[in-house]
C-alpha cells in the first residue's frame, strides 16, 4: 500500500506490532481512503479510521491497546483533586505506544512511540516534538 496522510492511526499501531499496514487493513475491511466529504480538503475527506476499527483489528492479531488520560486526577466532588499524571507517564516511557496528537506544523497526527527510542512518524522517522493529546499503550496478550 502506497504511503498516504490518512493511514497514520492503523500504521502506527501495525508498527508497534510489527505488522504491515496492509494486514491492517484486511482486518478492518477497508483501506481508509474512500472519499466521503468531498468538499473537504485532503486528508480530511477520506473516511479513515475510528480507534474502534484499530482495536478490534490488533484484538485479532492477539494484541490489546489500553489508554491513559493525560491528566488523570482523583476526586470526592468535596475537596480538591489529586493528580496522579506522573505515575503514569513514568511507566509509559517504557511501553510502546501510540500517540494522537498534534505535529509542530499544527497536523492533526498519529505516531508509534518506540521505548528509549522516542517519536516514530509512519512516513518521516523519528521526531523530535509531537504533542500528545491522548496515549494508547499497545500489549501483546499470553496465555
Amino acid at each position: 500500500m502506497k504511503d498516504n496522510n490518512w493511514s497514520c492511526l492503523p500504521k502506527s499501531f501495525a508498527m508497534c506490532m510489527g505488522v504491515s499496514l496492509e494486514r491492517m487493513c484486511e482486518l478492518m475491511g477497508h483501506d481508509g481512503s474512500d472519499i466521503v466529504w468531498p468538499d473537504q480538503p485532503e486528508p480530511l475527506c477520506r473516511r479513515a479510521f475510528h480507534i474502534q476499527e484499530i482495536l478490534y483489528a490488533i484484538h485479532k492479531l492477539n494484541y490489546s491497546a489500553m489508554p491513559v488520560q493525560l491528566n488523570p486526577t482523583i476526586t470526592n466532588g468535596y475537596g480538591p483533586s489529586l493528580a496522579i499524571r506522573d505515575r503514569f507517564f513514568r511507566e509509559a516511557k517504557y511501553k510502546l505506544a501510540v500517540h494522537m496528537g498534534i505535529t509542530d506544523t499544527g497536523i492533526n497526527h498519529a505516531v508509534a512511540y518506540i521505548p528509549l527510542a522516542g517519536f516514530c512518524c509512519p512516513n518521516q522517522g523519528f521526531i523530535k516534538n509531537f504533542d500528545s493529546r491522548e496515549i494508547w499503550l499497545v500489549n501483546k496478550c499470553t496465555g
